[in-house]
């Protein structure tokens, strides 16, 4: 059964939160609690165990400035991955935020694109011994993979191996060569090829229709109707016969899969 990873979000801002929220389901996630302070937190926390938190280093009152910083603390000696989302960007802070082993150092505002590479990033580099995440503060690159759950497993999947990606009503499902498994995310097709998908492999994913993308490094053969991504067929309203035939003579086709 495939699940969606799920976020805790520690936000002192109402507004900010429930933007992040909109947008962290918009891309897939599951955002399971939100928190305003440290208190509420810690409750929460005793009680669940997300995937991952978002965290703002100053909640509250300026009475308890960099109080985000203690509860990313007990978030390190639980093990759970966290990424400070926060307005400040200054030297000493960000000095401090990084002693603690942070997955992402993000700085407010965040576009959508950004939090999901960094969101991908910290799930990669969960695991306790790992310290690839802080390495790479406060600036992060676009992995080439993504993550969704099934059962209690994280299942890692790379880009370079998503074929199709198909719009329904108001979602867009990313396929993925030699698993049933996909991933669903909200919005329109532009808006994925454009906001989630990795900026440099975006060229390789071409629309032939309206509601259909194809990565065309898939492309096993093409007729005058339609593409074909190994036995998938895939209907083609938006190129000419000659400007198909154009693309396809600079593609190698993927290699089909052994047997």
């Amino acid at each position: 059964m495939v699940e969606k990873l799920t976020l805790f979000i520690v936000e002192d801002e109402v507004l900010i939160a429930e933007n992040l929220k909109f947008t962290l389901e918009d891309l897939g996630f599951a955002v399971n609690g939100m928190a305003c302070n440290v208190e509420q937190a810690a409750d929460f926390l005793t009680n669940h165990r997300p995937d991952l938190v978002l965290l703002d280093i100053n909640l509250g009152t300026k009475s308890t400035v960099n109080n985000g910083l203690a509860l990313a603390q007990r978030l390190s000696q639980d093990q759970i991955p966290f990424i400070f989302l926060t307005a400040y960007a200054d030297r000493d802070t960000i000095m401090q935020a990084t002693q603690l082993r942070p997955s992402g150092y993000l700085i407010k505002p965040v576009n959508a694109s950004t939090l999901f590479a960094a969101i991908q990033t910290a799930i990669q580099n969960q695991a306790p011994a790992s310290k690839a995440g802080a390495d790479k503060l406060p600036g992060m690159e676009e992995p080439d993979y993504f993550f969704v759950k099934v059962g209690k497993r994280n299942l890692k999947l790379y880009w370079q191996d998503v074929y199709c990606l198909e719009a329904t009503k108001n979602y867009v499902q990313i396929h993925v060569v030699g698993t049933p498994v996909t991933y669903t995310v909200r919005g329109t097709l532009q808006s994925v090829m454009q906001q989630v998908i990795p900026m440099a492999l975006q060229p390789a994913f071409q629309q032939f229709n309206r509601s259909t993308a194809v990565n065309v490094q898939h492309i096993t053969r093409y007729d005058s109707e339609a593409i074909y991504c190994q036995h998938v067929r895939i209907s083609n309203t938006r190129l000419s016969p000659k400007e198909l035939q154009v693309m396809m003579a600079g593609i190698r086709p993927q290699a089909p899969p052994a047997s």
